[in-house]
């Protein structure tokens, strides 16, 4: 007995490229980052998809779905985000763009012009860096002081931010 085989090529990502334009807060260049997936960028930074599939697809999804809270024992949060449909610009390449606002996970699927779709979309994940306010620490007088009219008082202060500082300023009031 002779059979006929016919083999089907799902859908499939073959890579991922990502364009971060961060917030001007961050002071950071834009960055493209090569067939990686995985983001871990300040909250606020615009992500461009450029994703490339195995071959011709007729659509493409970025569904995303919450990160695994480790305090509620491996219970998802709700979706942060909208789901992506990629806009084509080749048969096989699809782009997309979202705002990066808190952590969460993604899949990308895809369906070919016969129907066939992407099956285990492997997740990629999102990574949110906050941005933390400015400290500052009065380094000098150390403690309350009793001083006369006339006399100098030095003031010390360091200040730091986890993306730099633009502006520093001392206001104060003599009673």
């Amino acid at each position: 007995s002779q059979y006929q085989i016919t083999l089907f090529d799902l859908p499939q990502v073959e890579a991922i490229d990502l364009e971060f334009d961060y917030p001007a807060y961050t002071l950071l260049e834009d960055y493209q980052e090569e067939e990686s997936g995985d983001m871990i960028v300040p909250e606020g930074t615009v992500v461009d998809f450029r994703v490339t599939f195995n071959k011709p697809v007729r659509e493409a999804l970025v569904m995303f779905s919450g990160a695994v809270l480790d305090d509620n024992e491996g219970q998802e949060e709700m979706a942060p985000y909208q789901n992506i449909e990629l806009s084509l610009i080749e048969n096989n390449v699809g782009r997309g763009q979202f705002t990066v606002t808190r952590d969460g996970v993604y899949q990308i699927t895809a369906k070919d012009f016969d129907d066939l779709e992407s099956i285990n979309p492997l997740d990629y994940f999102i990574r949110a860096i906050e941005d933390a306010p400015p400290e500052l620490a009065l380094q000098r007088p150390g403690s309350d002081q009793d001083v006369m009219p006339l006399e100098e008082v030095v003031i010390e202060v360091t200040a730091s931010d986890d993306y730099g500082l633009s502006k520093f300023a001392l206001n104060y009031s003599v009673v």
